[in-house]
């Protein structure tokens, strides 16, 4: 839909983008129902072995979870990383299974957090932890999108989809990332926690103390340092300093996978893939991953610290980037940080992609942001595509038009963010035509030297 300015964004006109709101759900029905029939099917063969045509068990990754959650009950933590150890846990999990190995690549304080899995079968612990982690990231969907006809293109999420094939943590580390931006500004402590939990994969978080600092939460700073620092010490309590020490010579076997292409290049859409998928050496692909993440964090910083001076923007006030264009920016960076990036981590991008879209509802999309978002959204499917079709890894240039994006609108006035909207519906007693209604763009009146005095978000 489009805002009518002719009336003051009283009425909208039909939206004559090929991407509309209407095509947007119906190619989202779409999506949902081809994946639960694809699902359905493909799970109907897959049993009694729980085994499926081309060999994999049900839930993919998620047998590595509960393998190494299983030898950590059984007091060998540290056996998670032995190839051996845990290619037989899972034949104990899935006995037809026959020549595949899903790896186990996760910090100890991952793996307390799974622990009590293995105390379970693991047809029973897959449907545990998928429906814990999907509802999860189901209530932050509902927060973020308040219209209810909006949660189906959340549920068409391809990184979503993909990540509920593979009994993956993408919702789960999503999850953590949102509830704690939402809680930030009223509910610091409890947001510190919630970033303070990502220690699970702290990859992922290695930008919030970033914006944190930059915007001067240091309640929310101490208790995600707390929380992280504790959650660690917790684990290395449990499961012993051998576990660790298993876990960081490991992190040199991932970069070996990756760099051999046993991980494979069309699942990671990360800076340090992309380049090699051009050719270029380890170093140098090394050497362009640490560029990017110290961009990213730049990016980071300048989103999220204090409004902006008056140098900056010399005719407005100072302003501060609203709320979700800032988190769009975090979420989008993070994805940057590290060379192990998987498709299923994109919920993230999600999240980032939903932000911006209530953005572009309210104000106005403006020339080529719904382009971008739609190729954000698809990134997931066509990323072994294009790798296969032209040997590039498309998926981090994706990523980077999307934090752009993110930025544009995080370091633009409100009064020229693209377009107009209707201001907050009127408080109960006032008049509908009160003059104390926020002018269009939800931006208030200007006071009488002319000056933008607040916004309304």
């Amino acid at each position: 839909m489009r805002i009518d300015r002719a009336t003051g964004g009283r009425h909208r006109l039909p939206d004559r983008h090929w991407l509309n709101e209407e095509r947007v759900r119906v190619y989202s029905w779409l999506t949902v129902v081809i994946f639960a029939i694809t699902m359905v099917w493909w799970t109907a063969r897959s049993m009694p072995d729980l085994v499926d045509p081309r060999g994999k068990p049900v839930g993919y990754d998620f047998i590595a979870f509960w393998s190494a959650a299983r030898l950590a009950i059984e007091g060998r933590a540290e056996a998670a990383y032995d190839w051996i150890a845990i290619e037989a846990a899972h034949r104990i999990a899935v006995p037809g299974l026959q020549g595949k190995l899903f790896l186990w690549h996760y910090p100890p304080t991952y793996l307390l957090m799974v622990l009590p899995l293995g105390l379970l079968s693991y047809l029973a612990a897959l449907g545990v932890f998928l429906a814990a982690s999907l509802a999860l990231w189901a209530g932050l969907v509902r927060r973020i999108l308040v219209d209810r006809r909006a949660w189906i293109v959340a549920a068409a999420l391809p990184a979503g989809l993909v990540n509920f094939m593979h009994g993956q943590n993408g919702f789960l580390t999503a999850a953590l990332a949102g509830f704690a931006l939402l809680a930030l500004q009223r509910r610091p402590v409890l947001a510190g926690i919630l970033i303070g939990l990502l220690a699970i994969k702290p990859h992922l978080a290695m930008l919030f103390p970033v914006a944190l600092v930059a915007t001067g939460q240091w309640r929310a700073f101490a208790a995600a340092a707390a929380t992280a620092l504790g959650f660690t010490a917790i684990s290395v309590a449990a499961f012993g300093w051998p576990t660790v020490i298993a876990f960081l010579a490991d992190v040199t076997t991932v970069r070996q996978l990756v760099d051999n292409g046993n991980l494979p290049w069309g699942m990671m859409p990360s800076p340090y893939v992309f380049a090699l998928s051009l050719g270029l050496p380890g170093g140098a692909a090394m050497a362009l991953q640490i560029a990017v993440a110290i961009a990213a964090a730049i990016c980071v910083w300048i989103a999220w610290r204090a409004p902006a001076s008056p140098f900056e923007a010399p005719f407005e006030a100072p302003f501060e980037a609203p709320f979700e264009a800032k988190a769009a920016v975090l979420a989008t960076a993070s994805l940057l940080m590290s060379p192990y990036v998987f498709y299923y981590d994109l919920t993230w991008a999600g999240l980032a992609m939903a932000w911006l879209a209530v953005l572009g509802l309210r104000h106005g999309f403006r020339r080529g942001e719904r382009e971008i978002l739609l190729a954000a959204w698809a990134c997931p499917l066509i990323m072994y595509v294009i790798l296969w079709l032209t040997g590039v890894q498309i998926g981090f240039p994706i990523l980077v038009a999307l934090l752009a994006l993110a930025m544009l609108r995080a370091r633009q006035p409100a009064a020229t963010r693209g377009g107009w909207r209707a201001g907050p519906a009127p408080t109960s007693g006032s008049a509908p035509d009160s003059h104390e209604r926020p002018a269009p763009g939800g931006i208030a009146p200007p006071n009488k030297r002319g000056l933008v005095t607040g916004r309304q978000t």
